[in-house]
C-alpha cells in the first residue's frame, strides 16, 4: 500500500499519510488544498505550508534510510543492538496499524453509505443499521488510539536510539545523527502532545461557541512555529547556533499546543497542564531500558524528556499568554502587561511568546469571517492595538530581526480582512469604533 493515497470518496483534496494516521479524516492534516495554486492564494496565512512538517516525519518514519545503523562487529547484546531492533520493531508495528486504520476508515465510510441507501425503512432496520454504525465508529476510534500509541513508541526508540549512537565508543561521530536526535525531538512533541488537547476537550467541553473544536487552529499555529524556525535553521552559521535554534523550536511547540487552553477552559489548572504533558513526553520503562544498560551513556533519560527539560521556560510562556478574565483591570492590552513590561521573562521567552501568538492571531483572521461584523472590527482593532504592537515590542527589545517576518505577515492578514470590509461593509463599518490605524488602511484600500 502507498503512504499516500485518497481516502473519502473521489476528492482529491482529502489525502491520508502514515504520518498522520490518529487525526479526524475530515479536518487538516487529512484533507489537503488541491493545488500549489491554491496554497500560494492565502496571502493572510502564507507560512502554512507542511513541506518541512513532512520531510521531518519521512526522516522519522524510515528510520532504515535516515538513522546511521549500527557498526559492524557489535555482540548481539550491545545495548546498541537491542535499541536498533527496537526502532525497526516499532516502524513494522505501526505500519501495519497504519493498514489497518485505512482499511477500517474506507470500508466504514462504504458499509454507512450502503446502509443509508433506502429512503424508507422501518423502526427494526433503522435501529440495527445504528447499531451497525456504532460499532464500526468504536472500531476505527480504537484503531487509531493503538495507532497514537504506536507512533509515539516510535519517535521514543529512534530517540533513545540516537541518544545511544551519540555516546558508544565504537560509533564514530556523526553530525547528521546529531540533528536527526533533533528533528525527531521536533516532530515527537509536535505530534505526542496532541492528545494534551482532546484531553482538555474530553474534560472541559468544547472551546469555540459554535461546538467546533479546536484541532484545526492548533495544528495551524503549531505548523506556523515549525516554519519560521526552518527558515532561521537554514541560515544558522555553525551547529551550536542549529543546536539552540532547534531546543527553542521544541520550546515554542510545547508552548503553542496548550496555551489557548489555559484560557478558553476556565476550569483547567496548570497541574492538569503539568500532568498531561509529562505523560505524553516521557519515555516508558521498555525505551528506557537500552539506554539504562549502556554505562558510557552521558545523558541519562530525565534529559530526553523535552517537557520536562523546558518545564519552567514553557510555563513563564504560558502564564504569559493567558488572557486575563474580561472583568481583570489587566485584560486591556494584556500582552503589553504580561510580555513586554514583564522583567521576568528572558528575551528567549519573549520571542517565543511573540511567534506563537501571530501564529494563532492568523490563524484567527484567517477564519474571522464567521463571526458578526462587530466582533470583527473589534478583533482587527486588538490586532493592531495588541498583537503588532506587542511584537514590535518584543522585537525592539530583544534585538531579533526575523520578527519582521511575523510583523509581515500579520500586517498583510489585517490588510486582507479590511479590503474585505470595505468591499462587503462599506456603509455599515465606520460606526463600529475603528482603530485609526485600521481606518487608515480602510481609507488606503478604499483609494485603490
Amino acid at each position: 500500500m502507498s503512504d499516500r493515497e485518497p481516502i473519502v470518496g473521489d476528492d482529491e483534496a482529502a489525502i491520508v499519510t502514515r504520518a498522520y494516521a490518529d487525526f479526524d479524516f475530515d479536518h487538516e492534516p487529512f484533507r489537503r488544498r488541491a493545488t500549489t495554486h491554491e496554497q500560494m492564494a492565502e496571502a493572510a496565512y502564507s507560512e502554512v505550508d507542511e513541506t518541512w512538517v513532512r520531510e521531518l516525519e519521512e526522516n522519522t518514519f524510515h528510520p532504515e534510510d535516515h538513522c546511521p545503523p549500527p557498526p559492524e562487529g557489535l555482540p548481539e547484546t550491545h545495548p546498541l543492538l537491542i535499541a536498533w531492533g527496537k526502532v525497526l520493531e516499532a516502524k513494522n508495528e505501526l505500519n501495519e496499524n497504519v493498514d489497518g486504520v485505512k482499511e477500517t476508515h474506507d470500508y466504514f465510510q462504504k458499509r454507512v453509505n450502503e446502509l443509508i441507501e433506502p429512503p424508507e425503512v422501518d423502526k427494526e432496520l433503522e435501529a440495527a443499521r445504528a447499531k451497525v454504525k456504532k460499532n464500526l465508529n468504536l472500531f476505527a476510534k480504537a484503531k487509531m488510539r493503538a495507532n497514537l500509541y504506536l507512533k509515539k513508541c516510535l519517535f521514543q526508540r529512534i530517540i533513545a536510539y540516537l541518544y545511544l549512537y551519540r555516546d558508544t565508543p565504537e560509533c564514530e561521530p556523526n553530525q547528521n545523527a546529531d540533528e536527526l536526535l533533533r528533528q525527531t525531538e521536533v516532530i515527537f512533541c509536535a505530534h505526542t502532545t496532541f492528545p494534551v488537547v482532546r484531553s482538555a476537550t474530553h474534560i472541559f467541553g468544547p472551546r469555540r461557541e459554535n461546538g467546533d473544536l479546536v484541532m484545526d487552529h492548533i495544528y495551524k499555529t503549531c505548523v506556523y512555529v515549525m516554519n519560521r524556525f526552518h527558515r532561521l535553521l537554514h541560515g544558522a552559521e555553525s551547529s551550536e547556533e542549529m543546536h539552540w535554534l532547534y531546543e527553542v523550536l521544541i520550546i515554542a511547540i510545547e508552548v503553542a499546543i496548550p496555551h489557548d487552553y489555559l484560557e478558553d477552559f476556565k476550569r483547567m489548572t496548570p497541574g492538569f497542564l503539568d500532568v498531561k504533558m509529562s505523560e505524553h513526553l516521557t519515555f516508558d520503562t521498555v525505551v528506557e531500558a537500552p539506554i539504562r544498560m549502556a554505562p558510557f551513556v552521558k545523558q541519562v533519560p530525565e534529559h530526553t524528556n523535552p517537557y520536562a527539560r523546558n518545564k519552567g521556560t514553557i510555563v513563564n510562556c504560558l502564564h504569559a499568554l493567558t488572557k486575563p478574565a474580561k472583568d481583570s483591570p489587566d485584560y486591556e492590552n494584556y500582552l503589553n502587561k504580561q510580555v513586554v513590561q514583564n522583567e521576568k521573562l528572558s528575551n528567549l521567552e519573549k520571542v517565543v511568546c511573540a511567534m506563537v501568538k501571530t501564529g494563532d492571531r492568523l490563524h484567527n483572521l484567517d477564519t474571522l469571517g464567521a463571526k458578526a461584523l462587530p466582533k470583527q472590527v473589534s478583533y482587527l482593532n486588538e490586532t493592531i492595538e495588541d498583537v503588532i504592537s506587542m511584537v514590535t515590542a518584543v522585537q525592539k527589545e530583544t534585538g531579533a530581526p526575523y520578527l519582521t517576518d511575523d510583523l509581515f505577515s500579520l500586517n498583510m492578514a489585517v490588510v486582507k480582512v479590511a479590503i474585505n470590509l470595505q468591499k462587503r461593509h462599506a456603509s455599515e463599518i465606520q460606526s463600529l469604533g475603528l482603530n485609526e490605524e485600521l481606518n487608515r488602511i480602510i481609507r488606503k484600500s478604499s483609494m485603490g
